[in-house]
This record gives structure tokens, C-alpha cells and sequence, in this order.
């Protein structure tokens, strides 16, 4: 999950590291663009373990 932190980052989306002690975090903010947020989703969607298609954490 770092790996699709650090894409969401590189694509416009402020979130953090996952939590060593859990699940991933969420964006920060509650000004995060829209559109940019699901941009960046799409191009990340391939970092996600087990993959989206797989039932992986977007699904």
C-alpha cells in the first residue's frame, strides 16, 4: 500500500503512508479535488494489492 500512497502523491493526492498497525489511510483533507482524486485512482488502481479486479481494497 505505501507503493499506491506514494503514486496517489506523485499524482496529486495528499495521502499519507499507510498505518503500520492497520489498513490504509485516507487522503487528507476535505478540499482534495474531486476529479483529480479519481484521476489519480485510475492510474494507481495497478499499486493496490490483490488488484481492484481481485476484490483488493478499491472494490
Amino acid at each position: 500500500m505505501r507503493d499506491y500512497a506514494k503514486c496517489m502523491r506523485d499524482h496529486g493526492v495528499d495521502m499519507p503512508d499507510p498505518n503500520p498497525n492497520g489498513g490504509p489511510r485516507s487522503p487528507q483533507g476535505a478540499n482534495q479535488n474531486e476529479a483529480v482524486a479519481k484521476a489519480a485512482g485510475e492510474a494507481c488502481k495497478d499499486k493496490i494489492p490483490g488488484g481492484v479486479e481481485n476484490g483488493g481494497p478499491g472494490k
